[in-house]
Protein backbone atom coordinates (compact mmCIF):
# COMPACT_ATOMS: atom_id res chain seq x y z
CA UNK A 1 0.00 0.00 0.00
CA UNK A 2 1.04 3.80 -0.57
CA UNK A 3 0.91 6.62 1.65
CA UNK A 4 -0.46 9.82 0.05
CA UNK A 5 0.68 12.28 2.55
CA UNK A 6 3.79 11.09 4.44
CA UNK A 7 3.92 14.27 6.83
CA UNK A 8 0.97 12.93 8.61
CA UNK A 9 2.70 10.17 9.83
CA UNK A 10 6.42 10.40 10.14
CA UNK A 11 8.08 11.65 13.39
CA UNK A 12 10.65 14.22 13.62
CA UNK A 13 13.87 13.27 14.31
CA UNK A 14 15.23 14.74 17.38
CA UNK A 15 18.54 14.73 19.17
CA UNK A 16 20.43 15.99 22.44
CA UNK A 17 21.15 18.76 20.99
CA UNK A 18 17.11 19.45 20.71
CA UNK A 19 17.25 19.78 24.54
CA UNK A 20 17.21 23.45 25.42
CA UNK A 21 20.48 24.81 27.36
CA UNK A 22 18.89 26.52 30.24
CA UNK A 23 20.38 29.88 31.55
CA UNK A 24 19.72 31.11 34.65
CA UNK A 25 18.40 34.79 34.28
CA UNK A 26 18.72 37.03 36.94
CA UNK A 27 21.36 37.28 39.99
CA UNK A 28 24.38 34.88 40.07
CA UNK A 29 23.56 31.73 41.99
CA UNK A 30 26.51 30.83 44.24
CA UNK A 31 26.52 27.84 46.77
CA UNK A 32 25.63 29.81 50.39
CA UNK A 33 26.29 26.65 52.55
CA UNK A 34 28.03 22.98 52.43
CA UNK A 35 27.24 20.44 55.61
CA UNK A 36 27.21 16.41 56.29
CA UNK A 37 23.36 15.68 55.97
CA UNK A 38 22.55 13.52 58.63
CA UNK A 39 19.95 11.21 57.16
CA UNK A 40 21.85 9.98 54.01
CA UNK A 41 25.74 10.41 55.55
CA UNK A 42 26.50 12.50 52.46
CA UNK A 43 26.71 15.92 52.04
CA UNK A 44 24.17 19.00 51.51
CA UNK A 45 24.70 21.76 49.27
CA UNK A 46 22.40 24.95 49.74
CA UNK A 47 22.41 27.70 47.25
CA UNK A 48 21.49 31.08 46.78
CA UNK A 49 17.95 30.54 45.96
CA UNK A 50 17.05 28.21 48.17
CA UNK A 51 17.83 24.78 46.28
CA UNK A 52 19.37 21.80 47.68
CA UNK A 53 21.12 19.16 46.72
CA UNK A 54 22.25 16.39 48.85
CA UNK A 55 25.22 14.17 47.50
CA UNK A 56 26.18 10.71 48.74
CA UNK A 57 29.70 9.57 47.46
CA UNK A 58 28.67 5.50 46.58
CA UNK A 59 30.03 2.73 44.36
CA UNK A 60 27.30 2.93 41.73
CA UNK A 61 29.27 1.03 38.80
CA UNK A 62 29.93 4.27 37.20
CA UNK A 63 26.05 5.24 37.21
CA UNK A 64 24.56 8.80 38.75
CA UNK A 65 21.28 7.76 40.27
CA UNK A 66 19.11 10.92 40.94
CA UNK A 67 15.65 12.10 42.76
CA UNK A 68 14.09 15.21 42.15
CA UNK A 69 11.81 15.95 44.92
CA UNK A 70 9.48 19.08 44.51
CA UNK A 71 7.02 20.35 47.20
CA UNK A 72 3.26 20.17 46.02
CA UNK A 73 1.21 17.96 44.06
CA UNK A 74 -2.56 17.06 43.28
CA UNK A 75 -3.78 17.35 46.75
CA UNK A 76 -3.12 21.03 46.04
CA UNK A 77 -5.74 21.07 43.73
CA UNK A 78 -9.05 23.20 44.68
CA UNK A 79 -10.92 21.83 42.51
CA UNK A 80 -9.89 17.93 41.98
CA UNK A 81 -12.93 15.82 41.34
CA UNK A 82 -13.01 12.17 43.18
CA UNK A 83 -11.01 9.73 41.08
CA UNK A 84 -8.81 12.26 39.66
CA UNK A 85 -5.82 12.16 41.35
CA UNK A 86 -4.19 8.87 39.99
CA UNK A 87 -4.17 10.45 36.12
CA UNK A 88 -1.48 13.16 37.33
CA UNK A 89 1.42 10.95 36.94
CA UNK A 90 0.05 9.66 33.29
CA UNK A 91 -0.64 13.43 32.22
CA UNK A 92 3.06 15.00 33.27
CA UNK A 93 4.23 12.47 30.21
CA UNK A 94 0.78 13.78 27.81
CA UNK A 95 3.23 16.95 26.56
CA UNK A 96 6.10 18.50 25.63
CA UNK A 97 9.22 19.39 26.91
CA UNK A 98 11.21 22.01 25.63
CA UNK A 99 9.28 21.68 22.23
CA UNK A 100 9.87 17.75 22.22
CA UNK A 101 7.26 15.48 22.47
CA UNK A 102 7.38 13.54 25.53
CA UNK A 103 7.16 10.16 24.26
CA UNK A 104 10.43 11.21 21.65
CA UNK A 105 12.15 13.62 24.90
CA UNK A 106 12.39 10.19 26.64
CA UNK A 107 13.97 7.94 23.61
CA UNK A 108 16.27 10.91 23.04
CA UNK A 109 17.52 10.39 26.57
CA UNK A 110 17.66 6.89 26.88
CA UNK A 111 19.82 6.72 23.64
CA UNK A 112 22.03 8.53 25.74
CA UNK A 113 22.01 6.17 28.36
CA UNK A 114 19.38 8.10 30.72
CA UNK A 115 16.56 6.97 32.48
CA UNK A 116 13.79 9.53 33.86
CA UNK A 117 10.44 8.90 35.63
CA UNK A 118 8.04 11.09 37.50
CA UNK A 119 5.47 10.52 40.21
CA UNK A 120 2.70 12.95 40.94
CA UNK A 121 1.72 12.17 44.69
CA UNK A 122 -0.59 13.78 47.17
CA UNK A 123 1.97 16.07 48.39
CA UNK A 124 4.84 16.20 46.45
CA UNK A 125 5.80 15.30 42.67
CA UNK A 126 9.23 13.52 42.39
CA UNK A 127 11.54 12.92 38.90
CA UNK A 128 13.89 9.85 39.07
CA UNK A 129 16.39 8.23 37.70
CA UNK A 130 19.74 7.70 36.68
CA UNK A 131 22.79 8.15 33.87
CA UNK A 132 26.24 8.02 33.22
CA UNK A 133 27.83 9.41 35.82
CA UNK A 134 29.63 12.16 32.81
CA UNK A 135 27.01 13.37 31.74
CA UNK A 136 25.92 15.71 34.71
CA UNK A 137 25.08 18.72 32.55
CA UNK A 138 22.61 16.67 30.10
CA UNK A 139 20.41 15.77 33.66
CA UNK A 140 20.49 19.60 34.65
CA UNK A 141 19.17 20.33 31.19
CA UNK A 142 16.93 17.84 31.44
CA UNK A 143 15.94 18.19 34.45
CA UNK A 144 15.47 22.05 34.21
CA UNK A 145 13.36 21.33 30.74
CA UNK A 146 10.75 19.60 32.26
CA UNK A 147 10.75 21.97 35.05
CA UNK A 148 10.54 25.27 32.73
CA UNK A 149 9.16 24.32 29.50
CA UNK A 150 6.47 21.66 30.04
CA UNK A 151 3.67 22.12 28.16
CA UNK A 152 0.68 20.07 27.85
CA UNK A 153 -0.01 18.26 24.48
CA UNK A 154 -4.04 18.77 23.62
CA UNK A 155 -3.39 15.94 20.74
CA UNK A 156 -1.83 13.41 23.49
CA UNK A 157 -4.26 14.09 26.19
CA UNK A 158 -6.70 13.50 24.01
CA UNK A 159 -6.12 10.12 22.43
CA UNK A 160 -5.16 9.34 26.19
CA UNK A 161 -8.96 10.06 27.10
CA UNK A 162 -10.48 8.16 24.48
CA UNK A 163 -9.00 5.36 25.80
CA UNK A 164 -9.91 4.97 29.28
CA UNK A 165 -13.45 3.20 29.68
CA UNK A 166 -11.32 0.52 28.17
CA UNK A 167 -8.19 0.29 31.00
CA UNK A 168 -10.78 1.24 33.57
CA UNK A 169 -13.20 -2.13 32.69
CA UNK A 170 -9.42 -4.19 32.62
CA UNK A 171 -9.04 -2.67 36.31
CA UNK A 172 -12.09 -4.15 37.82
CA UNK A 173 -11.73 -7.01 39.96
CA UNK A 174 -8.01 -6.20 40.52
CA UNK A 175 -6.56 -6.21 44.29
CA UNK A 176 -6.39 -2.40 43.78
CA UNK A 177 -9.57 -1.58 42.72
CA UNK A 178 -11.09 -4.05 46.02
CA UNK A 179 -9.20 -1.52 48.21
CA UNK A 180 -10.70 1.85 46.74
CA UNK A 181 -13.63 0.71 46.75
CA UNK A 182 -13.90 -0.09 50.95
CA UNK A 183 -11.97 3.34 51.32
CA UNK A 184 -14.86 5.35 49.29
CA UNK A 185 -17.44 2.85 51.29
CA UNK A 186 -15.60 5.02 54.90
CA UNK A 187 -15.07 7.84 53.72
CA UNK A 188 -17.36 8.43 50.56
CA UNK A 189 -16.46 12.19 50.63
CA UNK A 190 -12.65 11.83 50.28
CA UNK A 191 -11.37 13.45 46.80
CA UNK A 192 -7.74 12.37 46.90
CA UNK A 193 -7.63 8.72 46.55
CA UNK A 194 -4.45 7.91 44.14
CA UNK A 195 -6.90 4.55 42.52
CA UNK A 196 -7.66 5.59 38.62
CA UNK A 197 -11.53 4.68 38.67
CA UNK A 198 -13.10 7.09 35.82
CA UNK A 199 -14.90 5.56 32.74
CA UNK A 200 -14.94 9.67 31.39
CA UNK A 201 -12.03 11.71 32.19
CA UNK A 202 -13.14 15.55 32.66
CA UNK A 203 -12.39 18.01 30.06
CA UNK A 204 -10.52 20.07 32.68
CA UNK A 205 -8.15 17.64 33.92
CA UNK A 206 -5.50 18.41 31.76
CA UNK A 207 -5.87 22.02 32.90
CA UNK A 208 -5.58 21.16 36.55
CA UNK A 209 -2.71 19.06 36.01
CA UNK A 210 -1.32 21.94 33.89
CA UNK A 211 -1.78 24.53 36.75
CA UNK A 212 -0.54 22.65 39.32
CA UNK A 213 3.20 22.01 37.66
CA UNK A 214 3.18 25.59 36.60
CA UNK A 215 3.15 26.56 40.46
CA UNK A 216 5.87 24.10 41.05
CA UNK A 217 8.02 25.60 38.83
CA UNK A 218 7.42 28.73 40.26
CA UNK A 219 8.50 28.27 43.86
CA UNK A 220 11.48 25.20 42.41
CA UNK A 221 13.53 26.67 44.98
CA UNK A 222 11.60 24.47 47.66
CA UNK A 223 13.54 21.43 45.81
CA UNK A 224 15.66 19.11 46.91
CA UNK A 225 17.90 17.10 44.61
CA UNK A 226 19.67 13.93 45.69
CA UNK A 227 22.66 12.09 43.78
CA UNK A 228 24.25 9.01 44.69
CA UNK A 229 27.12 8.50 42.55
CA UNK A 230 30.94 7.51 42.76
CA UNK A 231 32.66 10.62 41.69
CA UNK A 232 34.89 13.12 43.77
CA UNK A 233 32.27 15.69 45.91
CA UNK A 234 34.18 18.56 44.40
CA UNK A 235 33.43 17.71 40.64
CA UNK A 236 30.03 16.89 41.32
CA UNK A 237 29.55 20.12 42.91
CA UNK A 238 31.14 22.41 40.21
CA UNK A 239 28.53 20.34 38.00
CA UNK A 240 25.58 20.90 39.92
CA UNK A 241 26.64 25.33 40.30
CA UNK A 242 27.68 24.96 36.40
CA UNK A 243 24.93 24.17 35.59
CA UNK A 244 22.51 26.49 37.12
CA UNK A 245 24.17 28.79 34.45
Amino acid sequence: WAVSDTSSVLRKEYSVSDIPVYVHEGAKIKLKSEKKDFMSQGIQWVFSNGFKVVYKKMNTGGKLYYNLAVNGGYGSVDNLEKGEGGYFSDYFFLSRIGGIPADEFLDILSLEGMELDAYVGLTNTMISGSLPQEKTDLLMNSLLAVVNSWKKDDEAVERYASGESIRNHMRKGTDQERIARINEITCPDYRFTSHKSLDTLSSDLSEKVETMLTNQASSMNDGVLVLLGDMDEVIRKSDIIDGFH
